[in-house]
């Protein structure tokens, strides 16, 4: 992953935002340990913050997961996780049950989680429940579960969680 990691420093400038949101992703994936990998960090999520309006909804879902999943980029969450958040809130209707599922997932593992922006993706991700798949139905489903774990004091994510049930239930019947 060194070799990678230098490689993607060098041609930087020519990324697109797919190829940004899909070396985040292979790299949160694996976790490589080096020194080439953590010098990446930076300087990849600054180019994915400054072409953000590029990047199309599933992108900046992958983004925001491969960042959470990640202990070293958490460090940069304080400069780059705020501009990601603005950006899905004011493009959240466009994005559909499988970008909802991962963006879910990744705010209950960012530090940075505003509870406020959790409750708003899954509130629209309730609203989009007859349109999800079954892997992100179950994603979402996990998410919703552990954040509860996280927080029982909220009783909203319990209404939320049995309005997905009932959802699930009725759709075996």
């Amino acid at each position: 992953f060194d070799c990678i990691a230098r490689g993607v420093l060098n041609q930087l400038s020519e990324l697109q935002p797919q190829n940004i949101s899909s070396i985040v992703w292979a790299f949160a994936k694996v976790q490589p340990d080096s020194p080439a990998c953590a010098r990446l960090f930076d300087p990849l999520l600054a180019l994915a913050a400054s072409k953000i309006k590029l990047h199309k909804p599933k992108e900046i879902s992958t983004l925001l997961w491969g960042v959470s999943r990640i202990p070293e980029w958490r460090r940069s969450e304080a400069t780059f996780i705020p501009v990601f958040l603005r950006e899905i809130k004011g493009r959240l209707d466009a994005f559909p049950p499988q970008s909802l599922a991962c963006t879910a997932d990744a705010l209950t593992s960012t530090t940075l989680c505003q509870p406020e922006m959790f409750e708003l993706v899954i509130r629209k991700s309730l609203s989009k429940l007859p349109t999800f798949e079954p892997p992100s139905l179950t994603m979402l489903f996990r998410t919703l579960t552990e954040d509860i774990v996280l927080r029982p004091e909220c009783h909203k994510l319990q209404e939320y969680l049995w309005t997905m049930s009932e959802h699930i239930a009725a759709s075996w019947e």
